[in-house]
């Protein structure tokens, strides 16, 4: 059994998967239990209101306000799909698993589904209608072994638009990642061996009409690799490119080198982005531009990566870092956050806003009155908002803000609809 060296061969951050990702996938979570939160009727601005409507997930609760600021649904924490548009969550209800789907714009319920057993939810699909579920991925009993060890894995696969769930016991150690294919197929990691797992790779289960495992994916390298090549790694951030077709995900090795993983969902390939092994990556970001022609990483120890896709521009060459930028003068937070446009990468600093012009690569830093953590783009891509736990601004005019209630948690993601 062949172990891809340096490529992919390495221990990262994060629980463990593999040299593969998510994106339109999420990690598993605990049992959603409801909790009480203190949301006013109104929440009254320091100044001005937002503006816009927007939608806070905090590790504890989501909420979501109005134009105007008032909060005007809350419920417990779950994950808003690729595109923004859906909320997804899951309860465990006598011994079955009860999965919701509510509108991340308004909180409208939209469906509700329930399979046998006690599952979590592993991956969601780019446009929130698929979700697939798996059994607890709990951390591994043993030391230097990637997840938990297991014979035997129970997946299944719900949609928002049909009754009938997908179910399937998959002989071996899986992990849902991401759909693909239209969302007809779900890549799969398998860990490997499975009772104590060392490495993985990734396979494909087609879910309609039945359960079906498939070969693991392809390399987009010159030479071709066999079927039984393994990997070995945990995963970090990630970042979902150009409708859910390709899948960036950031590894680090215990000595601080680190990779992306490129997983192309739309024909089951996959691809390794080597990072300069000067750049140590302690922790680290990582976001696109609109068109997924150009990826960044962001270090906790200040490098921004610029990385060259070539999905778009008919160029038969490997996605490739092109450009390292220091960035460690302006003193980044510890909850590292980017946000990219066609023109500039958007950071957050100790000191405030740092705009990277990608360019010319030109560096400026725009002080704020409070350290910001998260960064987003409003739904059309064009206005940018800042937060930290406490509140929410526009970036272009300060005044217009929105203060957090307590209970929330901290900050995990914003729609800005």
């Amino acid at each position: 059994m062949k172990v891809r060296s340096m490529v992919c061969g390495l221990v990262l951050f994060g629980s463990a998967v593999g040299c593969g990702s998510v994106g339109a996938t999420v990690r598993s979570q605990d049992t959603a239990t409801s909790t009480d939160i203190s949301v006013p009727s109104s929440v009254v601005p320091r100044s001005q209101p937002l503006g816009v409507a927007v939608t806070v997930v905090g590790t504890d609760q989501i909420v979501g306000f109005d134009a105007a600021g008032r909060a005007i649904f809350a419920g417990p924490a779950g994950h808003i799909s690729g595109d923004g548009k859906r909320l997804v969550r899951f309860s465990i209800v006598n011994g079955n698993t009860k999965v919701e789907w509510l509108s991340a714009i308004d909180g409208t319920s939209i469906a509700t589904r329930s399979v046998a057993g006690e599952l979590v939810v592993a991956a969601v699909s780019f446009d929130g209608v698929s979700v697939a579920l798996s059994d607890r991925d709990y951390s591994p009993l043993v030391s230097g072994e990637m997840a938990v060890g297991r014979r035997e894995t129970n997946i299944a696969v719900v949609r928002s638009d049909t009754e009938l769930p997908t179910q399937t016991k998959l002989m071996g150690n899986f992990s849902p990642e991401a759909f693909a294919g239209a969302d007809l197929e779900l890549a799969l990691l398998e860990y490997v061996p499975a009772e104590h797992p060392t490495s993985y790779r990734v396979r494909l289960m087609t879910v309609d009409p039945i359960a079906n495992l498939q070969p693991p994916f392809g390399w987009n390298t010159k030479n071709l690799l066999d079927d039984t090549e393994v990997m070995a790694g945990h995963r970090g951030d990630h970042v979902l490119t150009e409708g859910g077709q390709y899948l960036y995900t950031l590894y680090r090795s215990s000595n601080g080198t680190a990779f992306v993983h490129a997983l192309n969902l739309s024909y089951g390939a996959q691809s390794c982005i080597d990072l300069p092994s000067d750049v140590i990556v302690s922790s680290g970001t990582i976001g696109a531009t609109p068109d997924g022609s150009q990826l960044f990483v962001l270090t906790s120890q200040g490098k921004l990566l610029t990385i060259d896709t070539h999905t778009n521009d008919g160029s038969p060459l490997l996605p490739a870092v092109v450009r390292v930028t220091d960035l460690s003068s302006t003193a980044l937070t510890g909850r590292l956050s980017l946000a990219v446009t066609a023109t500039t990468v958007y950071a957050a600093s100790a000191e405030g806003l740092v705009t990277f012009t990608i360019g010319t690569g030109h560096i400026e830093t725009t002080p704020t009155v409070q350290a910001p953590t998260t960064i987003v783009l409003d739904s059309s891509g064009s206005a940018l908002f800042v937060a930290n736990d406490s509140e929410v601004w526009q970036a272009a005019d300060p005044t217009h803000r929105l203060e957090l209630p307590s209970g929330i948690g901290a900050i995990v993601n914003i729609r800005v609809n």
